[in-house]
């Protein structure tokens, strides 16, 4: 059976050991495919403060993902993704804690080894600027966007997954 794609999240923040990564999520209806966008390099985040974060940002590497017109098995072979197989999830949060937008899956990869992924659901500056010149507030759009993102998964993730999920409320 042919994977059919059902959404693509533009932005979703990652944090590691080696400190934040942005990735993008091409959602299938088999599989989500985080896509590494920007990864901070770890030097900065070692110093620490305000200093730290300068060096951390201005040493970021981005990299442009085109979502509409890049094919799913493409997309699973950008270095650093991390492909999540819907049927290998045994639990998916979406949550909102302290005004934090969070999405948490935890699920076995290829090896069968358990995994754990923790993101933060954030929109864009792009995204801000787009709903503010459209009068929507910012802790709106915020909203808006986190429930874009739930729905998207709502309608890719197959039931035996989906009635296991912790929805936000």
């Amino acid at each position: 059976m042919e994977e059919r794609r059902v959404a693509a999240i533009p932005h979703v923040n990652v944090v590691g050991v080696t400190g934040p990564k942005e990735y993008g999520i091409m959602l299938t209806d088999q599989r989500s495919i985080f896509v590494l966008l920007k990864k901070q390099s770890a030097t900065g985040y070692l110093l620490g403060g305000a200093v730290g974060w300068a060096l951390a940002s201005s040493m970021a590497e981005d990299r442009h993902v085109d979502f509409d017109n890049t094919a799913p098995e493409t997309l699973a072979t950008v270095p650093d993704s991390i492909i999540v197989p819907h049927n290998a999830i045994h639990f998916i949060r979406f949550k909102k804690s302290m005004g934090i937008y969070q999405l948490q899956i935890k699920y076995r990869d290829s090896r069968s080894k358990k995994k754990s992924l923790n993101a933060y659901v954030a929109p864009t500056a792009e995204y801000f600027k787009k709903k503010k010149a459209e009068g929507v507030k910012r802790k709106e759009a915020h909203k808006q966007y986190f429930t874009n993102v739930e729905n998207a998964y709502r309608k890719a993730l197959p039931l035996t997954v989906a009635v296991k999920t912790k929805w936000s409320e």
